[in-house]
């Protein structure tokens, strides 16, 4: 079994055994503390990285209009027996065209920016980069070296998927690290909420890259996390909202939006997760009023941005799923509604208010009976492609 995120269906599999305490309690701890010695590095980077993919989707029109396509065909096939071919939409997505890199490569590249960053910098380097150098970075894990973050982010066994973007963007800006890293959760997060995401990330990084040519778009504390805070509305500004314009987008578009008005709104499970948006906002309103870890004037000035840039941009926290507040908020409100482990699968439980109407606990019968209609397709669309009828292989 390899790890992966089942577009059609949202269960995530992963190729190593469920810790006993997440099988008890389930995934609350998870998305807390991602490093914790408890999971393996074998779950860690990978489970994260594929719930990331479960947030793009709810956040992303553009992916969620290219699975919507998908469940179109699925939906054709269960009521006329014919396999459709993929639509234009959904092959473009696949292609580079004559761009240096796809809008499915995009869509990778956004996970692997975040597990690595997520990921506990000792591990990764003794994983992907045994004897590169990490620096100290005070009370928590130590942090990457830029030229470490850079490599991981360019290297690995599916550098093919992800790389050509992170990559991309090095090169235009002169290998300048702090300025890719800082830019990049702001544009890549607007131009997958744009029904042109590859056209997008060119237009607004060759402004953004203007820009910053005269020193006037980022400022550098030398905390990543409180950086990517403190420029949100200057990038946004200076450079998401004009290069939308310039090119004639639309306003973003996200997931939710997409789900409730499009072919998904009959999809089993991205359906119900439709009720689970307002415990974000409730999430986000107990953010607001906690109190202040006063343990540093660096530590309050990060957290009082962490607490504020909801109010001004919601989205915010879907376009920094790295952050440890975020990270945690969106684990514990929008979870793979299925997590099949080698030795377990975990459901997710409804919310508390659909268990109070008189929903089952989790999703497990619709993922069931959801699982067997995409197996039923995948077998369908594998005999098409082999010449035979759609029923060849059938029992």
């Amino acid at each position: 079994m390899r790890a992966s995120f089942d577009l059609l269906t949202g269960i995530v599999r992963v190729a190593a055994d469920a810790p006993a305490e997440l099988i008890a309690s389930g995934t609350d701890a998870f998305y807390t503390s991602p490093n914790d010695a408890r999971w393996s590095g074998a779950i860690s980077r990978v489970l994260y990285h594929e719930s990331v993919h479960l947030w793009q989707l709810m956040a992303s029109g553009f992916v969620a209009n290219v699975i919507g396509d998908e469940w179109r065909r699925l939906e054709h096939f269960e009521r006329a027996g014919e396999v459709r071919p993929r639509s234009d939409f959904v092959r473009d997505h696949l292609d580079r065209g004559q761009g240096p890199f796809s809008a499915y490569e995009l869509f990778e590249c956004w996970a692997r920016y975040w597990d690595v960053h997520t990921g506990n910098p000792a591990r990764l380097v003794d994983e992907e980069t045994p004897g590169d150098e990490i620096v100290p970075a005070g009370d928590d894990a130590p942090a990457y070296t830029w030229r470490a973050f850079d490599r991981f982010m360019q290297t690995g066994p599916d550098a093919r998927l992800y790389a050509a973007p992170y990559r991309t963007m090095l090169e235009r800006s002169g290998a300048d690290s702090f300025f890719v890293a800082c830019v990049f959760p702001a544009i890549v997060h607007a131009a997958l909420g744009t029904p042109a995401p590859v056209r997008f990330v060119d237009a607004a990084f060759t402004r953004a890259l203007a820009i910053h040519e005269r020193k006037a778009l980022l400022r550098r504390s030398g905390n990543i996390n409180f950086d990517w805070l403190n420029n949100w509305s200057s990038i946004v500004g200076q450079v998401v909202v004009p290069a939308r314009s310039e090119l004639g987008l639309p306003a973003y578009t996200s997931g939710f939006d997409v789900i409730q008005r499009g072919a998904l709104r009959t999809h089993p499970i991205y359906a119900q997760y439709l009720e689970r948006a307002p415990m974000l906002s409730q999430r986000l309103e107990l953010l607001r009023r906690s109190a202040l870890d006063a343990a540093s004037p660096a530590r309050q000035a990060e957290m009082l941005a962490v607490r504020d840039a909801p109010a001004r941009d919601k989205w915010v926290l879907f376009a920094l799923p790295g952050q440890p507040d975020y990270r945690a908020i969106l684990g514990h409100v929008l979870p793979p509604p299925r997590i099949r482990f080698a030795n377990a699968t975990i459901d997710a439980r409804r919310s508390a208010l659909a268990r109070l109407a008189g929903a089952s606990e989790t999703y497990s019968a619709e993922l069931d009976a959801l699982e067997a209609r995409v197996a039923r397709f995948m077998r369908a669309e594998r005999a098409v492609s082999l010449g035979l009828p759609p029923s060849a292989f059938e029992s």
